[in-house]
């Protein structure tokens, strides 16, 4: 709400109060329901000004100064003429009146046909703004559900930080679990940490073994991310035995699925597709159709990974098309990355930039910054192999400054090679730095455990052997030392003036 200056504030006050005594109080009521209002709903916030025909009446003769307008007569809606209005007749009334106020507005919408899902927006903020606790604390956590459920991560986030000082101590950890997933979503990694480590303490506090775990798995798979893949390894057992002390089979399901993706990123194929298959059995039992689908297209990449590009391309057309059914614009993305870099592997440079495309635009709706940078890295690799190089600069650009600000070094790896790939296609101009971030690569690699697959490795040695003709070997190795040598802060800049031109 704007700070007014006071002699506005006044003339403002002074037209409303100069109104009768019972236009006066009804346009001051109404200032509690908001900017828009209708006659039912002021009559029934306070019963003492009459039946709503009266309501209405003391309303019709407050319009004739301007101060509100009647917007839709036969459903007799209002709007204050100025927002100043409003929040003038809002601020006179006194702190605990407004307290009152909300909570019967509140009562009053949600007592409309479908009030509950109607007005699920309003009904959070009238009563986070009552005294009615228990329903203030529901349907804050039922709106920022439905935040999360249309991908407006900032209006879950909101929800939930209003939500957590009221909290229930006992389900304090689900709301920080809810708000940490939001903040992951939106990109802020470190504020999504720094919540998993409150959801667990409130966990431990309460004495709930099954929230403990499940904010291991949300700590598990935030250090998977960052390629800190023993400390997830770590936090994964720890979780699936308690999830097993108390028979809690969706949680070993979710364990089992992140161990998957924490195998396959560190090159164990076996291991990940073995729990991949165990998770998609739990899943199936509890009719989980999300998760089944995550594991089909989990298994896909385990498929490509080993060669069998068919198979890769059956499982992962089965994962989107469940995905599609569920409507799940999000998991769509990923599934269509996934067939995306399929497609690459096989040489459908069309195709594959089709599947980039569809999954970035859905990437943007859903408003996952981490989501849309490997789109961006994604596409900027097909630009390049298709010679567009000036394109594939500009997304290599924003995948790596996006991959720098979450400290996601398993990316930064796979962005370096690539960006190196990039360079040799520029000349020979380019082989000096292509050698210096490919070193670079290999050295984080080493440091988080997540070594080159046999395929990756031929490729990278085919785009180099062109530098061999045409840079000296001294050059190269000199080159090579240098990134095998540099710190990760010296590799983003070196990588970054390489894209920058």
């Amino acid at each position: 709400m704007l700070e007014l200056p006071a002699s506005l504030h006044s003339l403002v006050l002074s037209r409303i109060d100069a109104q009768p005594e019972d236009s006066r109080r009804a346009v001051k009521v109404a200032s509690v329901v908001g900017r828009d209002f209708h006659t039912r709903v002021v009559a029934a916030a306070y019963p003492d000004l009459g039946l709503e025909d009266a309501v209405h009446q003391d309303l019709l003769a407050a319009a004739t100064t301007r101060l509100i307008a009647l917007e839709d007569p036969l459903d007799r809606a209002w709007a204050f003429g100025h927002a100043v209005t409003r929040d003038v007749a809002y601020d006179s009334l006194p702190f605990s009146t407004r307290s009152v106020l909300h909570g019967r507005v509140g009562d009053a919408l949600e007592n409309e046909p479908n009030g509950p899902r109607r007005h699920l927006d309003l009904l959070a903020y009238h009563y986070s703004r009552s005294d009615d606790l228990p329903k203030k604390r529901f349907y804050l956590w039922e709106a920022a559900g439905a935040a999360r459920a249309t991908y407006a991560q900032e209006t879950a986030i909101a929800y939930l930080e209003a939500l957590l000082p009221i909290a229930e101590p006992e389900h304090r950890h689900d709301v920080l679990l809810r708000l940490a997933e939001a903040l992951t979503i939106g990109g802020d990694w470190a504020a999504a940490e720094d919540a998993v480590a409150r959801a667990r303490a409130s966990a431990e506090k309460a004495g709930d073994t099954a929230g403990v775990a499940h904010a291991r798995v949300a700590r598990a798979e935030l250090a998977r991310k960052q390629g800190r893949y023993a400390e997830a390894e770590a936090e994964l057992v720890a979780a699936e035995l308690a999830f097993s002390q108390v028979d809690d089979v969706a949680g070993r399901g979710q364990v089992l699925h992140l161990r998957g993706t924490l195998e396959s990123q560190q090159g164990h194929t076996a291991p990940a597709r073995a729990a991949y298959e165990e998770s998609m059995a739990l899943r199936r039992d509890l009719g989980d159709e999300a998760g089944v689908a995550a594991m089909l297209t989990n298994l896909a990449l385990v498929a490509e990974d080993e060669g069998d590009l068919e198979e890769a391309e059956r499982l992962g057309r089965a994962g989107l098309d469940r995905r599609r059914a569920l409507d799940d614009r999000r998991a769509v993305s990923v599934s269509l990355t996934n067939m995306g870099m399929l497609a690459t592997v096989r040489g459908d440079l069309p195709l594959a930039r089709e599947r980039f495309l569809e999954a970035q635009s859905l990437a943007e709706e859903v408003g996952d910054p981490w989501v849309v940078a490997v789109g961006r890295h994604n596409l900027a690799n097909v630009s390049r192999d298709l010679g567009d190089l000036g394109p594939a600069a500009s997304d290599f650009r924003v995948a790596l400054d996006a991959y720098v600000a979450r400290d996601d070094r398993w990316s930064l790896a796979h962005v370096f090679e690539d960006i190196a790939c990039w360079s040799l296609a520029v000349g020979e101009s380019g082989d000096v730095d292509a050698v210096f971030l490919l070193a670079a690569a290999e050295r984080l690699r080493g440091e988080i455990g997540a070594p080159r697959f046999p395929p990756t490795e031929a490729a990278l040695d085919d785009a180099l052997a062109p530098a061999r003709h045409r840079t000296t070997q001294d050059d190269l190795d000199a080159a090579y030392a240098e990134g095998t040598a540099a710190g990760l802060t010296e590799s983003c800049r070196r990588a970054t003036a390489v894209v920058a031109g």
